[in-house]
């Protein structure tokens, strides 16, 4: 019997610690990455992290919180 993947359909990203600082950068770059958009838009459905350090400036955690699905989507 041939085994058929099948597509995913729903994606959520967690992390601890050093994980959950790249599970955050991995939901900022498949928001904002033209290449990981078209893979992730549909299924990515948040993001949870736990003990995740600092990963950027002010700046970029102003643009998070502005852009509507990082804003609501990613709980740390």
């Amino acid at each position: 019997m041939e085994a058929r993947l099948k597509p995913m359909e729903v994606l959520y990203i967690t992390g601890h610690s050093l994980g959950a600082a790249m599970a955050a950068i991995e939901a900022v770059l498949a928001r904002t990455g033209p290449n990981y958009q078209a893979a992730f838009d549909e299924t990515l459905k948040a993001t949870y992290t736990f003990g995740q350090p600092m990963i950027g400036s002010p700046e970029l955690a102003a643009a998070c919180n502005a852009d509507q699905f990082l804003g609501t989507n990613v709980v740390r």
